[in-house]
């Protein structure tokens, strides 16, 4: 818990340095979402403050993220290694939520998704009158589905041309705030072209602009496909990565891996994450990690094949992210934004989402075929277009408002005059309230369901369970992604 005696100067920091202080509005969910997040912060190094605002634990509760930093000179401030966490009661303390806000000096609202958040939070966030920015990172927008799957997990390309009405009914109030922020919004940014087309069919009086997540700025072109060679005695090892739900594929795995197994083929399947469906024995399943070590864990794997199937639209994948930096060959459903992120790539093939066990475990062996054969340097090189800088794009000046809206994400600000000497009151209960965390029960029974899941007769039981009721269960048990902090606590 920190005194006012090292808050205070912090805020006066970030009121001399004439950097804007933009507000982070996420969900408490993980995944990609907190991913982006993270990127934001690291390219608005000495750039921008970034404050970040979700929801706290289950009860009607936000909490407040302010880096906290030391003064180095009039016009600069260096960071710290931790940050003041505040939360407030809603709406009993929007007021003293306003009032920090207000304190810090925001410029400009950024969000990101607006699952947790009560009701009556927009309508507040509206009265602040700041510029606001929305980031699309699912398909939430359209009827409150993030991955327009059905009851029974099934996704169907022709429902984007059918209209609203035939896409899968989810939280339509997620649904309802969404495109209402998108109303108020001055940008709407989605990470690809595959949501841009979306929004333009089934939200056609919607303008947004593509561009894409921080990471692919900062990384440049992605390296070639790396050279495999055939090893005697290997196993040909194919890599999934991350939390295999239905939606990224779970049973596509499940299948085709016992199906390999069952035609004694010299395949090996590896899953570097988890995954709530029984998997075949034959699958090496190796836990869940932290994205800091991912290159490194595919590194010490050395894989052959890196495969994504996915049942529903992605409109980024930071899975693939990591194959593509680690130059391994992908084998992918043909959906969302993974065609057009892999377009001219050697090595790579894309499979209908909707493939058999059999169609997946063919083209596998086919690329085997393909991967552990001589190849020139040429022949594995990849020809990529060049990403637009946004994230990373210089200071414009002042008053080149359209040309900022259209290539910069953030803008100089003047210092402000006013000097701040106190804090708002309260700020003793609201570290302490911010300091609590979901009751422990909660985490067990999240981790007990995962385990018993994963027991053959009750994933078999499972399976007929409503794909969309399954969600809502462990929404109801608790809004915490289901990662390696979840599930190891």
């Amino acid at each position: 818990m920190y005194s006012e005696n090292v808050i205070l100067p912090s805020v006066q920091s970030m009121q001399k340095s004439g950097l804007p202080s933009l507000l982070m509005v996420t969900h408490a969910l993980g995944g990609g979402v907190e991913r982006h997040i993270y990127e934001l912060q690291t390219v608005l190094h000495n750039r921008a403050h970034v404050l970040i605002l979700r929801p706290h634990v289950h009860a009607q509760q936000v909490q407040l993220t302010v880096p906290l930093y030391t003064a180095e000179d009039e016009n600069a401030v260096e960071p710290v290694r931790d940050s003041l966490r505040l939360a407030f009661k809603w709406p009993q303390d929007c007021v003293k939520l306003r009032s920090w806000l207000d304190l810090l000096g925001v410029d400009r609202v950024h969000v990101h998704h607006v699952l947790g958040f009560p009701e009556s939070f927009w309508p507040r966030l509206y009265e602040l009158q700041l510029p606001i920015d929305l980031t699309l990172h699912d398909h939430s927008i359209f009827t409150g589905n993030p991955g327009l799957l059905d009851e029974q997990g099934h996704f169907e390309l022709n429902w984007l041309d059918q209209g609203l009405s035939a896409l899968p009914r989810g939280d339509e109030k997620v649904a309802q705030t969404l495109q209402s922020l998108a109303l108020h919004a001055q940008r709407v940014i989605v990470p690809s072209h595959s949501l841009a087309s979306a929004v333009s069919k089934l939200l056609p009086s919607l303008r947004v602009m593509v561009r894409s997540h921080p990471e692919r700025e900062i990384d440049g072109q992605y390296p070639a496909v790396r050279h495999m060679q055939a090893i005697p005695k290997q196993a040909f090892k194919v890599l999934c990565l991350g939390m295999l739900g239905i939606e990224k594929g779970a049973y596509a795995l499940s299948r085709t891996a016992a199906l390999a197994a069952q035609q004694k083929l010299d395949i090996e399947f590896i899953l570097l994450g988890a995954c709530h469906v029984a998997l075949p024995q034959s699958v090496r399943c190796m836990g869940l990690y932290q994205d800091a070590d991912l290159l490194n864990l595919i590194a010490e794997i050395k894989p052959h094949l890196l495969w994504l199937p996915v049942q529903c639209p992605e409109t980024w994948s930071y899975t693939l992210s990591a194959g593509l930096r680690a130059g391994l060959p992908v084998l992918a459903s043909r959906l969302g934004a993974l065609p057009e992120r892999l377009a001219r790539r050697p090595l790579t093939q894309l499979l209908a989402h909707t493939s058999s066990a059999e169609e997946w475990l063919s083209a596998i062996v086919q690329l085997q075929k393909s991967i552990l054969v001589e190849h020139s340097p040429h022949a594995l090189s990849w020809t990529q277009d060049e990403c637009q800088h946004f994230y990373l794009r210089s200071w414009l000046g002042l008053g080149a408002e359209e040309e900022f809206f259209e290539q910069a994400y953030v803008q100089r600000h003047t210092a402000k005059d006013r000097t701040i000497e106190y804090l708002p009151s309260g700020l003793e209960q609201a570290q302490q309230l911010a300091g609590q965390s979901a009751g422990r029960w909660r985490v067990f029974l999240l981790r007990t369901i995962y385990v018993l899941s994963r027991w053959p007769l009750v994933a078999r039981l499972i399976h007929h369970v409503p794909y969309r009721w399954q969600r809502r269960l462990k929404r109801a048990i608790s809004r915490a992604p289901l990662d390696s902090r979840t599930l190891r606590k």
